[in-house]
């Protein structure tokens, strides 16, 4: 049986592709770090730009994570450095 979270929460280290992708396949939601030069587009047709381009509301912004799918983003700021934080969005 074993331990089934609903969600889990990691840095960037952790926040690789391959490893968001199991998260998302097992419907297990994550809210982790994600480095400034991940790719991401606001539409499934639009291009990748880096998600530090972003403008990202404080009630955060829905967007297509490159290899992941659709991920909502959040903009955390501590002190002098701001840090990007992406949600998975669980249907």
């Amino acid at each position: 049986m074993g331990l089934r979270p609903r969600a889990v929460t990691s840095d960037t280290w952790d926040a690789a592709k391959a490893n968001l992708n199991v998260l998302k396949d097992d419907q297990t939601g994550f809210l982790v770090g994600v480095a400034k030069n991940r790719l991401v587009r606001l539409t499934p047709h639009q291009p990748y730009q880096r998600v530090e381009a972003l403008e990202i509301p404080e009630a955060g912004r829905l967007v297509y994570l490159k290899g992941v799918g659709r991920v909502k983003v959040f903009c955390q700021r501590f002190k002098k450095r701001i840090v990007s934080v992406l949600c998975f969005v669980l249907a």
